[in-house]
């Protein structure tokens, strides 16, 4: 991964021969840069036109094309655009091959100059051509505008927020993470940007984490999964590039459907091998994680290198599973128990999210990747299968509730009633939680989540106040 940020300041209202407004300092960047500094080791730079308002950084961890040349921020020569980019686009040689055919002549080997060229060439239209995991900013010298995109699920991280106007204009500054994001001079710890947000707050503890396009601070948002924006003197302006397409179906048995999932993901795995760096697969022994060994070991016979963790509590430990599926596929296995001391990095994972996200996974995969990381740069894994593929337990209630909903009155009970019958901490009490919270109402959902989120948790924590803050 890398790391980018930025800072425009741009005069509102003005024309657009006109919009250009300085401030941004040589220096505005380096409290970003240096706390970004561990998603990019390799390379750290930056880039800014103080006469325009507009400076971009880069923190770089090299993968594809390790000649210091392929380093960000990148410059169009043609157009004098300057991108920041993090992430892969894992169709770039074909897109390249096409761009070639066209006359572009390329002068780097990694895709960051293809992005580049394929703006030059399509514009904004270039997002539906890219396959891969990216979040970019770039200055559209032309238009004078920052035009900032991310990935179709939203793999790379991308915050911002936009400061209040001033006798100069207002200003955007974006990052890749919230505590980067805070380090900037226009971004206060306290009050309208940078306080504690308690509608936030309040989805964090109904989910489990904070939706886009809310973080946990005050005025501080992420640019949601498959959007883009586009930040000129006008102000900013974001808009959804690409939705799935609930209208295309495919009419093929179960063994043509299996056949074709297997072949995607083949197809995935394989475009995922471009790299100039060791490569390796995060092993959990789950189903997921071992279809991608299962792809990895035929491409790379004998040469895939996993990595996996164990505990000492047998009822979680799934590192005989781990074992057994590299010794089937003949995967070369790195592993550990993982110490009970390890409950020391808490702050470190809060501190490397930015924000709350109740992930009970989170602890074990800081300490996998810190392993793993002592042998190779890049890591394979089975992350995203239990969603695709419907795995999880909530699908199964889902549609357990789905069958059930016809046995039930239409109209659920009233919010008071629904609250009366969670309150309590009996084990009966509980048990109705559990019934309420099994999606058989849909209003229950978001009200009766299971312990420790959900309503019975905020009865207890808000106070009068916090809830008629949240009332409106």
């Amino acid at each position: 991964m890398c790391g980018i940020c930025g800072h425009v300041r741009l005069a509102r209202g003005a024309d657009r021969a006109g919009a250009d407004v300085g401030g941004v300092g040589p220096g505005s960047l380096a409290p970003m840069l240096a706390l970004l500094g561990h998603r990019g080791p390799d390379q750290t730079d930056s880039w800014q036109d103080a006469g325009r308002g507009v400076a971009l950084g880069h923190t770089r961890l090299s993968i594809l094309d390790l000649d210091p040349r392929a380093g960000q921020p990148m410059h169009d020569p043609h157009t004098g655009n300057v991108i920041v980019f993090n992430g892969e686009i894992y169709n770039f040689r074909a897109l390249r091959a096409v761009l070639e055919e066209q006359g572009e002549v390329f002068r780097t080997t990694g895709d960051t100059e293809v992005l580049l060229a394929l703006y030059r060439v399509h514009g904004r239209d270039c997002l539906p051509l890219l396959r891969g995991m990216f979040a970019f900013a770039l200055w559209d010298a032309g238009r004078r505008e920052l035009f900032l995109a991310r990935d179709r699920l939203g793999k790379k991280p991308l915050v911002y927020f936009v400061g209040p106007p001033t006798a100069n204009g207002g200003g955007l500054v974006f990052a890749s993470e919230i505590r980067a994001l805070r380090a900037h001079p226009l971004c206060p710890a306290q009050g309208s940007v940078g306080g504690l947000d308690p509608v936030a707050l309040d989805l964090y503890l109904s989910l489990g984490y904070v939706p886009a396009p809310r973080s946990i601070l005050c005025g501080v948002a992420k640019l949601p999964p498959a959007h883009c924006a586009v930040y000129d003197a006008h102000g900013l302006r974001q808009w959804r590039w690409w939705d799935v397409d609930y209208r295309s179906k495919l009419d093929v048995t179960e063994a043509e459907a299996l056949d074709l999932a297997w072949d995607c993901l083949r197809e995935s795995v394989r475009l995922r091998l471009e790299s100039d760096v060791p490569l390796g697969l995060l092993l959990s022994g789950g189903v997921d994680s071992s279809l991608v060994a299962a792809v990895l070991a035929e491409l790379c016979p004998g040469q895939a290198q996993a990595f996996s963790i164990g505990f000492d509590e047998t009822k979680y430990n799934e590192l005989p599973h781990a074992k057994v599926v590299a010794r089937h596929l003949g995967l070369n296995l790195t592993h550990e128990i993982m110490p009970p001391a390890t409950l020391e990095a808490l702050p470190e994972v809060a501190l490397r999210y930015g924000e709350p996200y109740a992930d009970d996974a989170a602890l074990p995969s800081l300490f996998l990747s810190r392993m793993a990381r002592r042998h190779i740069t890049v890591a394979l894994g089975g992350d995203g299968g239990d969603e695709l593929a419907l795995g999880y337990p909530t699908y199964r209630h889902a549609r357990v509730a789905s069958a059930l909903h016809a046995l039930l009155p239409l109209t659920p009970p009233k919010d008071a009633s629904l609250r009366c019958l969670a309150a309590g901490r009996s084990h009966a009490a509980r048990a109705r939680r559990e019934f309420l919270a099994a999606n058989i109402w849909p209003e229950t959902r978001p009200l009766l989540r299971t312990e420790p989120r959900g309503w019975p948790l905020k009865a207890r924590l808000y106070t009068p106040e916090a809830r008629a803050r949240l009332a409106g």
